[in-house]
């Protein structure tokens, strides 16, 4: 049976650590990638935002995810905290 409480605070904010361990990983990966040369796989949609944006916006993208989904777990966690 599913909790309906809207008691999620600690989804939303491991969530958001997921996705800037993945926005840590993805830099280093890019930053690999242009010193070593070479090619390599990887998803499409990061492919194009890296050749059209570059390495720092598409990091900069899932950097603001993250933090906007720890500000909002964050903010979830203090109102359940005041009811």
């Amino acid at each position: 049976m599913s909790d309906n409480s809207g008691s999620n605070w600690w989804q939303s904010i491991l969530a958001a650590v997921l996705i800037l361990g993945l926005t840590v990983f993805v830099y280093y990966y890019f930053t690999d990638l242009e010193t070593a040369g070479g090619s390599r796989e990887i998803n499409w949609i990061l492919a194009l935002l890296y050749i059209y944006c570059g390495k720092w916006v598409t990091c900069g993208i899932f950097g603001a995810l993250g933090v906007y989904g720890l500000g909002k777990g964050i903010v979830q966690w203090k109102s359940e905290r005041s009811s």
